[in-house]
């Protein structure tokens, strides 16, 4: 996970939540899955950058842009 992307992206108020990076989408989802989250792809330079965030969160970055990862 970028630091310099998640300042930028809370920065723009993007992200106000808790952000968790995964490196395994299947990872990722799995936590999504449990506590009610959203896994967005949102590091293009480093492709395979899951992140985990609130599902209001997901919907402002999806709104931007931002891939939503779907199982």
């Amino acid at each position: 996970m970028s630091n310099l992307l998640l300042k930028q992206l809370r920065d723009q108020g993007l992200i106000t939540g808790d952000v968790l990076p995964f490196a395994r989408p299947g990872a990722a989802q799995d936590l999504a899955a449990r506590t009610d989250r959203a896994v967005m792809v949102l590091d293009a330079v480093n492709n395979g950058d899951y992140w985990v965030v609130t599902k209001e969160d997901a919907e402002r970055l999806a709104a931007a842009g931002y891939q939503r990862h779907e199982a």
